[in-house]
């Protein structure tokens, strides 16, 4: 599901609002845990789980091809954790 296809739902079920307006919504909201993310903060959606900064550390790694030895730097991630509903679903 895309955010276009978010809006038009959200537009759907909530009367008085035009997808315009439930667009600038959506886009507020997004900007906002944008911004709270590069801040380090989490960001805790009820129902669906916490959005947090993860830290992967430098590792050392090969080139499957050659063999060849490689540094694989440290990076920053956003690591969603599903509240346990979420986590519990069989496929």
């Amino acid at each position: 599901m895309n955010t276009s296809e978010i809006v038009a739902q959200v537009a759907a079920g909530v009367e008085g609002l035009t997808k315009v307006q439930v667009a600038e919504v959506v886009a507020d909201f997004l900007a906002v845990a944008y911004k709270a993310l590069l801040e380090g903060h989490d960001v805790h959606l009820s129902g669906i789980g916490r959005l947090a900064q993860h830290s992967r550390p430098a590792r050392n790694g090969r080139n499957p091809k050659t063999g060849e030895a490689l540094a694989i730097p440290a990076k920053k991630l956003i690591k969603l954790s599903p509240v346990s509903e979420l986590r519990d679903i069989k496929q």
